[in-house]
This record gives C-alpha cells, sequence and structure tokens, in this order.
C-alpha cells in the first residue's frame, strides 16, 4: 500500500454557527497493493475539531459525510460516504478514509472510486448526473489535468445539521489513481504478452511499419497474404504441394 501525502495547511480557522474548526490535516491516496491485500483504493482525510471555548468535540457518534464533487461550475456530486466515528478519546483530532469498506455509500451514481477520479478523455467518458445533484446542468466532461472538489461534513448527537469544513481541492498531481490507468484504460484494457506461466513478456514495441501493416490487415488491403476469393466464396487449396493455390 502507498500513503502518499498530498496536502498540508497549518493553522486554517473558520468560525461555524457551532463550532471553531481547526484545520491541521492532510490528504492520503492509497491504492490496491496485491503484497498488503488491500482490496480498495481510498483516499484519507485528517484534522481536529474545536468547541467555541477552544475545547475539542469529543462525542461518541459523530457522524462524517464525504462528497466528491466535480470541479466545472455544474458542481455535480460524484461521489457521497458517511462514517460514524467515536470520538470521546481523540482530543477533536479524526482521521476518516474513504471507501476503505467502513463506510455507507450515499450518492445513487454507481460509480466506483477509480471511475470517479479518472480523466478518459471522448464521448464514452463524459460523466451523466441526476440535475438535482448538481448546481446547474446535468453532466461533467474531464479534462486531462482536471482536480475534484472533496466537501466533508460532521454532526455530532447535539447538532441538527451537518456542518461543512471548507471545500479542499483534490489536484491533478497527486492522483495516484491515475498511475493504475493509462487515459482511463486498466491493464484488463491493454494488449499484453504473456509466457504459459502467466507472467508478463518484453516484446520490441511496434514500428511504424508495424503499425501500419496492422491496419492493412484489419483494413483486408495487406498484400502479405492471399484473400479468399471474394466471389466464388470458396476456400481456397493447394495444388499439389507446390505452394501455388486456386484462383
Amino acid at each position: 500500500m502507498t500513503n502518499d501525502k498530498s496536502k498540508h495547511v497549518n493553522g486554517s480557522q473558520r468560525q461555524l454557527s457551532s463550532y471553531t474548526l481547526v484545520l491541521v490535516f492532510s490528504f492520503s491516496i492509497f491504492s490496491s497493493s496485491a503484497a498488503l491485500a488491500v482490496t480498495n483504493s481510498g483516499i484519507t482525510y485528517q484534522g481536529r475539531i474545536l468547541k467555541p471555548d477552544s475545547t475539542p468535540l469529543t462525542g461518541a457518534t459523530v457522524q462524517f459525510k464525504m462528497q466528491i464533487r466535480s470541479p466545472d461550475a455544474n458542481n455535480c456530486l460524484m461521489y457521497e460516504e458517511q462514517q460514524v466515528l467515536d470520538m470521546r478519546n481523540s482530543n477533536g483530532v479524526f482521521a476518516i478514509t474513504m471507501n476503505d469498506g467502513s463506510g455507507t455509500r450515499t450518492d445513487a451514481t454507481g460509480l466506483n472510486l477509480d471511475r470517479v477520479l479518472s480523466n478518459a478523455i471522448g464521448p464514452a467518458n463524459v460523466f451523466t448526473f441526476n440535475p438535482a445533484t448538481c448546481n446547474t446542468g446535468s453532466s461533467y466532461a474531464p479534462s486531462t489535468g482536471d482536480g475534484r472538489n472533496l466537501v466533508v461534513m460532521f454532526k455530532d448527537e447535539t447538532m441538527a445539521a451537518f456542518e461543512p469544513m471548507p471545500a479542499q481541492k483534490i489536484n491533478f498531481a497527486p492522483f495516484a489513481f491515475e498511475a493504475k490507468q493509462i487515459a482511463g484504460f486498466t491493464p484488463a484494457s491493454l494488449v499484453r504478452v504473456a509466457e504459459s506461466d502467466g507472467t508478463l513478456d518484453t516484446v520490441s514495441p511496434l514500428s511504424n511499419a508495424n503499425y501500419t501493416e496492422l491496419l492493412n490487415l484489419i483494413a483486408g488491403t495487406s498484400a502479405q497474404y492471399t484473400k479468399q476469393s471474394a466471389t466464388a466464396g470458396s476456400v481456397v487449396t493447394t495444388v499439389g504441394g507446390s505452394g501455388n493455390v486456386a484462383a
């Protein structure tokens, strides 16, 4: 499992209606690792919550709601998850990991986290959402350098509604998820050469001439092989083992 810290901000403060939120937070992104038997990719968010009298928030059932939204003006909800933490002995400090299996998905997009963070380009990769989950519009077409918006909200037993923390940017630079993909294509979508035991083999890349000939084979215009007769529609046969073929 890799755990790469992507952003760190100290002393950020925001006066909320009921609480003063002091953020000493970081993002951590980890990806699947067969060696460590990690099955989910995830994003970790850390921070500390203080009450107006500077004492820490220490509720027994503090609910956290985590959202990933599109970075454009439409601000569409792409992913939402809720988790509950027991913060009685936390001194107000929390760490929550999205998609680690401990939370509950509360959105209806059906998108997994890898797909949410994918910047694959093209009409087939445009995201479409329920308009009610967007500020405006109902779609988002990613660009190669796009990040995402992360919104985290919390609520303890004494609060009637969720309090939002300042929205943060998940920038392109720490997109560890894209290291698992090539322009949105996973390894299963790529042509590979494997030995009989399943290990990947090392092969030379295609030259321009190889690529052109491959296109010719697909188009049926290659001069490398004799094609079946287009008029007779029957399979040609060899004559006397001479290597010649019947017309």
